[in-house]
């Protein structure tokens, strides 16, 4: 399974250290193709103990890969998040979207609008499994 991380900060961090985790029993099923932050250039970058293709868009990425995109993880800032989501689906990839899925109902139906019936999103909340959470739920 092809993956493309979006954002390189703390939770784009956290899922490629969950995937190399994953890799480590499920014989290397998951392939991370891209990690797209705005401060990188296109150049391989060493993230824990893997080195990786960066690039500094989306777009760019999209152009340069040869591979099939399964997945696209969207850890970025919330106000970004909307415009991210609309793109990576405009590319047929299914995306994995840290929360909230938008900043408004507006956001949520935009992103949810531009799915094709092939396509699933799924959005991510990590801490939802920690004790002190649940007691708050």
């Amino acid at each position: 399974m092809n993956i493309i991380i979006i954002g390189a900060g703390l939770i784009g961090k956290e899922r490629i250290k969950a995937i190399e985790s994953l890799n480590k029993v499920r014989n290397n099923e998951l392939n991370i193709i891209a990690i797209i932050d705005p401060v990188f250039k296109h150049k391989k970058v060493k993230i824990f103990d893997k080195e990786y293709n960066t690039y500094s868009n989306l777009k760019t990425a999209i152009s340069s890969l040869t591979s099939d995109i399964d997945w696209m993880f969207i850890c970025t800032p919330h106000f970004e998040t909307a415009e991210i989501s609309k793109l990576a689906l405009s590319y047929g990839a299914n995306i994995l979207v840290e929360k909230p899925l938008g900043r408004n109902l507006e956001e949520y139906n935009e992103i949810v609008n531009s799915l094709n019936s092939k396509q699933l999103i799924n959005c991510g909340f990590n801490y939802r499994f920690f004790r002190v959470v649940n007691l708050l739920l």
